[in-house]
């Protein structure tokens, strides 16, 4: 919901930059409407600015904190079962975000929501890759409406956006429905 609101607002504040050029512009026989049309254009640039370079700053805090700590060794001669490679994609929570990015040293999170066109374009392309990269590669899923913080800590502004992940550090992302193709290039490199 938290996402949803940012983005809501970021909606708003184009708007306003909007009618702000539109009073600053139809305005010019009249200077109070063109300076109002100016003050509100400049406010809502520098809203928009200034809440997207507070989503960046955090998250660098967040992702250099993941790779202070390593994952638990298991001990020689465990008797868990070893676990069967995931072969679909699983959900990630902002509670289950930190656990699921020590877990596994190569991991793909999805940031989507369920109102997104492109997100369900991606989503058996997500799918597919899985099965093919399963052992290999762990696919996540992060429903950003439901689960804010995480997104808000990558400063996922756009979506679809998938995160890659090695040793629990993003190492890249990639914005937007893209091709198979182009994912699997990324993968290959961190493999």
């Amino acid at each position: 919901m938290g996402l949803m609101r940012y983005s809501i607002l970021n909606v708003y504040s184009i708007v306003f930059i909007i009618i702000g050029f539109a009073m600053l512009i139809f305005g010019q026989g009249n200077q109070v409407l063109a300076q109002s049309g100016l003050v509100l254009t400049l406010a809502a640039y520098l809203y928009t600015l200034a809440a997207g370079l507070s989503a960046r700053i955090w998250p660098l805090h967040r992702v250099q904190a993941m790779g202070a700590s390593s994952p638990p060794e298991k001990p020689l001669g465990s008797s868990q079962p070893r676990e069967a490679p995931l072969d679909k994609p699983v959900e990630v929570t902002d509670s289950s975000f930190d656990e699921l990015a020590r877990k596994y040293p190569v991991l793909v999170v999805d940031c989507w929501a369920p109102w997104c066109h492109p997100c369900r374009t991606m989503a058996p392309v997500i799918d597919a890759l899985a099965k093919s990269y399963a052992g290999r590669v762990v696919f996540a899923k992060l429903n950003v409406d439901e689960n804010p913080k995480t997104a808000q800590v990558f400063g996922i502004m756009s979506i679809p956006t998938l995160l890659f992940l090695k040793d629990g550090k993003v190492v890249d992302r990639l914005i937007g429905a893209v091709p198979r193709a182009k994912i699997e290039e990324k993968l290959k490199s961190y493999l």
